[in-house]
């Protein structure tokens, strides 16, 4: 276990054992969020949209959470984890639908990046 490079605990290293798979599952989503980050990043002009998918993904998670704590009490650290997993998935899908969309800044207009092309 790769706890058990940390601490001996056994209650951390169990609590630590019972997210490893759900970080580890969520990987590639929260890697796309990245590369979407870098790239809207660059286009000052889409600043607003990546403060609007955050606070759309954000309120999201807020909400399935609270309704899946309805179901499932008692989560603990599989909730946290589940609810930035949640937060990613929302931020993955509203980046990756305004990058395949016609406002997507890799159509822009050259001005958009700050550079003039002559």
């Amino acid at each position: 276990y790769l706890p058990l490079i940390f601490t001996t605990q056994s209650s951390v290293v169990s609590a630590a054992a019972s997210v490893f798979v759900l970080v580890g599952l969520f990987q590639p989503i929260c890697s796309s969020v990245f590369v979407f980050d870098g790239i809207f990043a660059a286009f000052p002009s889409q600043y607003g949209y990546i403060s609007g998918s955050i606070l759309f993904a954000g309120v999201f998670a807020i909400l399935s959470l609270f309704a899946l704590s309805n179901f499932l009490p008692g989560l603990g650290l599989c909730g946290v984890w589940l609810g930035l997993n949640v937060l990613m998935l929302g931020r993955s899908v509203a980046l990756g639908m305004r990058l395949l969309s016609r406002a997507s800044p890799l159509v822009a207009s050259e001005s958009d990046s700050g550079h003039e092309y002559q």
